[in-house]
């Protein structure tokens, strides 16, 4: 699992070369060198599973946060772009994407983040945050032979935010 994330909260305009850097650094090149260090091992093991997470902000954006929304787009390209070299090799590379959820990285308690649980409340069907242990089962199932040929595929866990 390619988890590695950071959201800093910042206008288009506010958004320094650096604080770009920072973030595509994190959560694009983290991924990418993860998956590429996980996938050596895969190779010469005969296969397995990479689960990179994603976002629901990889089909959406928001305001504030375009490094963000352009790293985890480019997370979820890179998913697909792991498929097409490492299907040969036995090893399935799918992404999770998560909605809003109440983590370390978006904690809810703050004045930043009950602005955001505001802003997203009204558009999440479930009337709820997401928790960690609601990525479970997503997790289990794209890490397990039940999902053998499933490959190159998103699986948003957002609470219906998409489908509206």
């Amino acid at each position: 699992v390619c988890a590695a994330g950071i959201s800093p909260v910042t206008h288009f305009l506010d958004i320094s070369e650096e604080e770009w850097d920072r973030v595509i650094d994190t959560n694009l090149k983290g991924l990418f060198l993860c998956g590429q260090a996980a996938a050596r091992h895969m190779r010469t093991a005969g296969g397995g599973v990479i689960i990179n997470i994603t976002s629901q902000l990889s089909e959406v954006a928001q305001p504030k946060c375009a490094h963000y929304v352009a790293s985890k787009g480019g997370a979820k390209m890179i998913t697909k772009g792991m498929v097409a070299d490492l299907a040969q090799h036995n090893i399935r590379i799918n992404s999770l994407a998560p909605g809003l959820t109440n983590t370390p990285m978006n904690p809810l308690d703050t004045p930043e983040g009950m602005a955001e649980y505001a802003q997203v409340m009204p558009h999440i069907p479930m009337g709820r945050v997401g928790q960690p242990e609601d990525m479970v089962g997503a997790a289990i199932f794209l890490a397990s032979d039940e999902s053998s040929y499933v490959t190159g595929a998103t699986i948003l866990v957002d609470g219906g935010y998409l489908a509206l």
